[in-house]
């Protein structure tokens, strides 16, 4: 790397520790109604540009994983950080406890929410911008100019038209004293941010039926050959996978005529085959172009697979 190159960075890491703090207040996780990755999209080509635009660095819930943040710092960043943009789409129950905190402090919020959800009652007074859910391009870019001019005239505007506590007029929540965590509270709290982790993972899995990840990791000596190693493997994948492949949904029943042909595992793209198990617990790899596709008929039926 070349001199230049090292002062270039350098200005880079000084402008960005220089820039105002957003909080993003979102869904993290998938939900059942919504495609895959939605709000990953939604950060990635909206809200991040829209306050990288305004001049202000954005910090989400899930920079945990680069930053080593646990809960309690998570929640001093939604007190702390200069501004907050709330998402308020598919009404997620844990964006309202983060707005909620936030209000509490009387802190400056920007609130969104995406075309297909209904205004929320207890905040419907409230003024907050509208993005189209699809995401197209012509009408992200025009969306990414607006949420900067709200950044911007929210930060600097000298009362919050989004304020409970003004619109109350009662005094916010003050924090008086602040104490360093010991070492022992901090094991405490990373032990509970982990908790949280595995539960947020439990309900997305719920919410999906049953979701987990085979194929991607699959070779021949690899291809399980009874029920108890496709279980492992399913649980292997679904507990360690750190890629973002599309969504599969386990448990759904074939029947051959009148008879159980076996649950829908995957599609196997290596093979070209979709791969069952078998009432008797026998793996099936069926050819969709195959002259015994044709008797397969589907029943979206919803199970757990291995329970």
């Amino acid at each position: 790397m070349t001199e230049k190159s090292n002062e270039t960075k350098k200005i880079s890491i000084i402008d960005k520790t220089q820039l105002k703090t957003c909080f993003v207040i979102m869904p993290i996780a998938d939900i059942a109604s919504y495609d895959s990755g939605h709000f990953h999209r939604v950060y990635q080509h909206l809200i991040k540009p829209a306050c990288e635009l305004a001049g202000f660095h954005p910090i989400r819930a899930d920079d945990v994983n680069s930053s080593n943040m646990i809960v309690v710092d998570i929640l001093k960043k939604i007190i702390e950080c200069d501004l907050a943009i709330c998402d308020l789409s598919a009404r997620n129950p844990n964006v309202l406890y983060e707005l909620g905190l936030r209000q509490a402090f009387n802190k400056k919020t920007v609130l969104i929410k995406d075309s297909i959800t209904e205004s929320i009652f207890d905040v419907q007074g409230f003024r907050y911008a509208q993005y189209d859910n699809t995401l197209r391009i012509d009408n992200v870019k025009n969306e990414i100019s607006k949420l900067a001019n709200a950044l911007n005239e929210t930060y600097e505007s000298k009362t919050d038209i989004n304020s409970i506590v003004q619109l109350l007029q009662i005094e916010p929540a003050k924090i008086d004293n602040k104490t360093e965590l010991s070492d022992s509270d901090t094991i405490i709290f990373q032990a509970i941010n982990e908790l949280t982790k595995k539960v947020e993972n439990i309900n997305q899995r719920q919410n999906n039926y049953y979701a987990g990840y085979i194929s991607p990791y699959f070779d021949k000596n690899t291809i399980p050959t009874n029920f108890a190693e496709l279980k492992n493997l399913v649980t292997f994948y679904d507990d360690a996978r750190e890629v973002d492949f599309p969504q599969s949904y386990f448990g759904d029943l074939y029947y051959k005529g009148s008879l159980p042909f076996g649950k829908f595992i995957e599609h196997d793209p290596k093979l070209e085959k979709d791969v069952f198990v078998s009432p008797s617990g026998e793996i099936l790899y069926l050819s969709k172009n195959s002259d015994e596709a044709k008797t397969i008929s589907r029943f979206s039926i919803k199970n757990n697979l291995g329970s």
